[in-house]
């Protein structure tokens, strides 16, 4: 018997539309959603861990939502032998009631306060909410400036794709894929946290059997030729999860084939550990040669687009501080036996 298996996931992330999460598409068909509203991230992820990891001790698999602010929390699990999941409902983009097929049971946890919240850490928190505004705004701001920064790169180089060597490139990776059915799924392949951009595509990826990597910078037509061969899995009615970008939703890092346990990944500034079976495609090989001073544009924007995101990354370190703020005045008030018998009780309804 194979042992149960837990799987950190990027679900959501701070790109240059702003905050961005698949987990009401995750978890829109499933048989019970519970959401945990009123307290701080810190103590609801530390709720949800601790739900998730029952379940784990009773031999079911386990998908956690990992945080778009903080890799070392989480914003969801999700057990997919029992069709349940818990998510954070404190989301920048609320998790609210109505979606198709949902049967979702709201959670507020200040109703297990041991006692009322003082009135001088009511308006402290008031304050810091604020300041968390503040810096969610100017960390957006500057991640969307990075994302306009990285649009030029691209049009600097897609001015010189060869799009017949592209179409041709597509089609040898079609060619390699049968024609077994499934449903889709996204999620994230990277995520702009406040310790930076975080990758997981080694780790997703480790079970496929075979990988084809697209190496090439920014602009040498590599999401496009995913999107293109997603486009003909799509077709075919082929099992494929979808993996997106971390700064940019609409563009594709990875696909996974499910059924055949086939990659095809945009490897230009991922750092994967190469193995047996990966196939490497050079995508610069479609680029017409550069210009002198497009190549020193180019360089020039590069240096640039990284500076927005350090800056950004600063502010969401501030955030992230402004939030322990918040979570060591929650956690003086909290009745955590109650919340401890709170939890059980969910524990036993996630498996009925």
């Amino acid at each position: 018997m194979n042992s149960p298996e837990i799987r950190y996931t990027l679900v959501s992330s701070y790109t240059r539309d702003g905050f961005v999460s698949f987990i009401p598409d995750l978890v829109s068909s499933l048989k019970k959603v519970y959401v945990l509203k009123g307290a701080a991230d810190e103590l609801i992820s530390l709720f949800i861990k601790r739900w998730g990891d029952f379940f784990y001790e009773k031999g079911c698999a386990v998908e956690f939502f990992l945080s778009a602010l903080d890799p070392d929390r989480v914003d969801g699990a999700y057990v997919p032998a029992l069709q349940v999941a818990m998510i954070n409902g404190n989301l920048p983009k609320p998790i609210e009631t109505g979606y198709p097929g949902w049967r979702t049971y709201f959670i507020n946890l200040r109703d297990y306060l041991a006692e009322e919240i003082a009135e001088e850490g009511e308006r402290k928190m008031e304050k810091i909410a604020s300041l968390l505004q503040q810096e969610k705004e100017k960390a957006e701001q500057k991640v969307k400036e990075a994302g306009k920064i990285k649009e030029e790169m691209y049009s600097l180089s897609s001015s010189r794709l060869d799009m017949e060597e592209i179409k041709r490139l597509t089609e040898r990776l079609i060619e390699e894929i049968g024609k077994e059915r499934k449903k889709e799924k996204h999620y994230f392949a990277s995520s702009f946290t406040k310790e930076g951009m975080i990758s997981y595509l080694d780790e997703i990826s480790r079970r496929c059997y075979r990988r084809y990597i697209l190496k090439g910078p920014a602009g040498s037509g590599k999401s496009t030729v995913i999107s293109n061969v997603a486009a003909f899995c799509k077709e075919q009615g082929l099992s494929v999860t979808y993996y997106h970008n971390g700064l940019d939703e609409e563009k594709l890092d990875m696909i996974i084939v499910e059924n055949l346990q086939l990659a095809v990944i945009d490897g230009g500034e991922k750092g994967l550990t190469l193995r047996p079976g990966d196939v490497v495609l050079d995508m610069g090989k479609v680029l017409h040669f550069y210009r002198q001073e497009e190549a020193y544009r180019y360089i020039e924007l590069g240096r640039d687009y990284e500076e927005k995101l350090i800056e950004a990354r600063e502010h969401l370190e501030k955030w992230d501080a402004y939030l322990a703020e918040i979570g060591k005045i929650w956690a003086k008030a909290l009745d955590f036996e109650l919340l401890d018998r709170k939890r059980e009780e969910l524990n036993q309804l996630g498996l009925k």
